[in-house]
């Protein structure tokens, strides 16, 4: 039976690798410095000696790697004989042998192909940490009796044992990047792409492009000024559109504030115009009933999974979220972001597990291209004033360190009938400045519209300064494959 080291390693590469920074006798130094940008291999000395540890499968090459890192870094030449020497004063020598280095060197091969090379040592390491990591998983399995609690903890040290990176890790050239927004801004000009999710408001689309894959949105209100109304028609929202357009696409809501039989008694009163004391007592005509029922078969046909029973934290909601792919869009209350952490240290506070658990849903966020909403609410102080800020949310800093601000405020106390005046606010977003947008609170139908607004009140923003006229001087001529319809000029830069 062969080993995970055999199964996962290429014996001919690591040589090659070695091979080529010995026999580059001019640039030895500049094809190690090279090779090191992919592998990893790291010595460290101990009470015991030394330990070398690294991405080459072979232990004799991680000795003969970290040799080469330590001429490299004393700024001598990298050779058979310096490599022996280097080894010998790291006390390995015997570990490698003469006739081991010898054979390392007669694998003939030209610096050409030594990225390739390295990178297929960094693959095969890269793989190695994960079955090893699914092996520590499933030893997690077989000791747990609960499978959504080993469930998560097998993500979570999944997620550790290769957390190190992959080859496609590490900062990378900013012209990969280009060449991806590239990409994207064509698919999304023919219409292959899906759009930004809605934020559940017209006008806040349009200051802020909407909600993006990869963020975290915090949604913080006032007591009694409809956060949690808000949150729903923004899932709402979405789950129209992923209806529509038949991509599949989910919504998943953890309601932990609210049980799920509550939500529906509260969503199918309001748009079926019952009081809800009425709603609560039968007390419902015929016509009521019916409009009731159109109610709850609009929302029974919205793509919406919704939990609100269970004392679900971070971890839960992740483990979820690996399992469901689909989902692309998920609202998690802000009780879960307060649920211990396996990490946390003992005696950990409130703001501690905030910060840690606000962290996984970034990281979540980021990892599977998803967008999560954390309703959150003021501290008692701040509800009670005029006025509020990102920092007088609970959790403080670790909520504003790890998402978008979106805040429902009061701008006074001023309600006719029931409409209820609020002002919403962007107070940190990746697209946009911070901005206001007025909208009304209809507590009979538990929306919210777009407030009009007095002309007079309308700010005219100056107009948008020119570009600063193409790209810097000696600057390499554009891509062509960032041209327009063959148009160079649509690159903001001259031809040729």
């Amino acid at each position: 039976m062969r080993s995970a080291d055999d199964e996962f390693s290429d014996p001919a590469a690591e040589r090659a690798v070695l091979s080529a920074i010995l026999l580059d006798e001019r640039q030895s130094r500049g094809t190690y410095a090279l090779a090191a940008t992919v592998i990893r291999v790291q010595a460290e000395r101990r009470d015991d000696g030394l330990a070398v540890d690294g991405d080459f499968a072979d232990p004799r090459h991680n000795l003969i790697f970290a040799a080469m890192g330590e001429l490299s870094r004393r700024g001598e030449d990298i050779d058979a004989k310096t490599v022996g020497a280097e080894l010998r004063m790291m006390g390995r020598w015997n570990a490698v042998g003469a006739q081991y280095l010898g054979d390392v060197i007669d694998e003939v091969v030209t610096t050409s192909g030594l990225e390739a090379h390295a990178r297929i040592v960094r693959r095969e390491a890269d793989r190695r940490r994960v079955d090893l990591a699914l092996a520590r998983a499933r030893r997690n399995l077989r000791s747990s009796r609960d499978p959504d609690t080993a469930l998560a903890s097998a993500l979570d040290v999944v997620r550790k044992g290769v957390e190190a990176g992959s080859v496609r890790g590490g900062p990378r050239p900013l012209l990969e990047f280009c060449e991806a927004n590239w990409k994207e801004l064509e698919e999304r000009g023919k219409g292959n792409a899906p759009p930004s999710l809605t934020l559940g408001l017209a006008a806040l689309d349009r200051v802020t492009g909407g909600a993006f894959p990869g963020q975290v949105v915090t949604l913080a209100g006032v007591q009694g000024r409809g956060k949690t109304a808000y949150l729903a028609q923004m899932l709402k929202a979405n789950a129209r559109r992923f209806r529509e357009d038949g991509s599949g696409r989910r919504v998943a809501w953890w309601s932990l504030e609210m049980p799920g039989t509550e939500l529906m008694w509260r969503h199918g009163g309001w748009d079926a115009g019952i009081e809800q004391a009425a709603l609560r007592a039968g007390r419902v005509s015929r016509e009521e009933m019916e409009s009731l029922g159109a109610s709850y078969n609009y929302m029974s046909s919205l793509p919406i999974d919704l939990d609100g029973e269970s004392a679900v934290n971070v971890l839960d909601v992740r483990a979820w979220l690996y399992a469901h792919p689909n989902t692309k869009l998920a609202a998690v209350d802000w009780l879960g972001c307060l649920q211990p952490h396996p990490d946390a240290p003992k005696g950990a506070k409130r703001h501690e597990l905030a910060e840690m658990n606000m962290a996984v849903l970034r990281d979540t966020a980021r990892q599977l291209g998803i967008t999560i909403v954390v309703p959150n609410q003021f501290t008692q102080e701040a509800n009670r004033g005029t006025t509020q800020t990102m920092h007088d949310m609970l959790g403080g800093a670790s909520v504003v360190n790890d998402s978008a601000i979106i805040m429902i405020m009061r701008p006074g106390d001023a309600m006719e009938g029931t409409d209820l005046p609020v002002s919403i606010r962007v107070e940190k977003s990746r697209m946009s400045a911070n901005t206001t947008v007025e909208a009304v609170f209809r507590r009979a139908t538990g929306d919210f519209i777009e407030r009009e607004r007095d002309p007079a009140e309308v700010v005219q923003l100056p107009p948008a300064k020119a570009g600063r006229g193409g790209p810097r001087k000696g600057a390499p001529p554009p891509r062509q494959a960032w041209t327009v319809g063959g148009d160079a000029d649509a690159t903001g830069t001259e031809g040729e």
